[in-house]
């Protein structure tokens, strides 16, 4: 006979006398959950997102990140009210997830006329981030 000691909910311990092959499996089941809660916690990582963030860059360039960032979308939109109306509805379409086939069934137009307004659209956008 062999004795296991069991915690309840209240956190009280309880030794139960049981046979040998009951107390070989119990040895197993607790070896299993131990494999299991060690490969979890391995597989998690428990480190916190803020830790994360300083390692990987400073607070003052995660500040310069966000401000750069605030002021490419700032721009963008500047530049896409430099766009001709057409242009400027079909890529605001074009940034609510619709496809430019979409577009076109929309506007009733050709494919390739959509495509070549949007191309030339996406290019100037293009030159005017990059300035």
């Amino acid at each position: 006979m062999k004795i296991i000691k069991i915690t309840d909910y209240y956190g009280k311990v309880q030794e139960v006398p049981v046979d040998d092959a009951l107390y070989e499996e119990w040895q197993a089941m607790n070896r299993e959950e131990d494999r299991l809660r060690k490969r979890e916690e391995y597989h998690r990582g428990d480190m916190p997102y803020s830790l994360v963030e300083a390692l990987l860059f400073d607070e003052e360039d995660l500040v310069d990140r966000i401000i750069e960032s605030n002021w490419t979308i700032r721009r963008l939109y500047e530049g896409i009210d430099q766009l001709t109306p057409e242009q400027r509805q079909r890529i605001l379409m074009y940034l609510e997830n619709k496809s430019i086939a979409e577009i076109a069934r929309t506007e009733k137009r050709a494919y390739n006329a959509v495509h070549k307004s949007m191309t030339k659209a996406f290019n100037h956008l293009r030159r005017l981030l990059t300035e």
